[in-house]
């Protein structure tokens, strides 16, 4: 049961890293700031969207509905909206972020910015020309268990801030060995 589990969640893990990589066209290190938001967000996806063999999610078997669904990727580019304090009603109250997931208890978004991480419940998808940019690398400006760059309550137990992507670059020889590599699955007959 546990490792089915694991199985799930490691194969949710590679598959929105791989998704990322290929919308940033890079590739993300290890020990990135992002890491740790994803890490978090796949749990979030398994438990609302994962369908059990009685054909219902954890989700709905827990409330009785529907989980519904945000319709941003993770890691897109978003506006959103911030808390107006002591600002001037002629300033804009939405900055640009980062979707790094929601919070499954209360329903609210995290946003990534450079100055650190933000809970929202109203954000705003860009233009698609921006969504993607490969300046939204710079904007996780925390991990989940340090949010904000000066925060000195908690104690460093992870890796500081985000490190910079290595930017894919593959030579042709190069490209042809790995297509060269690629094998097709074996057919065989399974008997009792």
């Amino acid at each position: 049961m546990i490792e089915r589990a694991i199985r799930s969640y490691e194969g949710m893990l590679r598959t929105v890293k791989d998704g990322l990589e290929e919308r940033w066209s890079a590739i993300i290190p290890d020990g990135h700031a992002i890491y740790g938001w994803m890490s978090e967000y796949c749990g979030f996806l398994l438990n609302r969207y994962e369908v059990a063999s009685d054909g219902k999610t954890s989700y709905e078997r827990m409330k009785g509905k529907k989980a519904k669904h945000q319709g941003v990727e993770f890691g897109e580019g978003i506006l959103f909206k911030k808390k107006r304090v002591n600002q001037a009603k002629n300033l804009s109250v939405w900055e640009d972020g980062i979707y790094l997931g929601i919070r499954g208890m209360s329903g609210e978004i995290i946003v990534g910015t450079k100055a650190g991480v933000w809970k929202t419940r109203t954000v705003q998808r860009k233009p698609k020309e921006y969504r993607w940019c490969p300046t939204n690398e710079k904007l996780v400006g925390g991990v989940p268990w340090k949010t904000e760059a000066e925060d000195e309550e908690q104690e460093e137990k992870g890796p500081d801030k985000a490190m910079r992507p290595e930017m894919k670059k593959m030579e042709e020889k190069e490209k042809e060995e790995t297509k060269a590599r690629v094998e097709a699955p074996r057919s065989f007959t399974i008997t009792r």
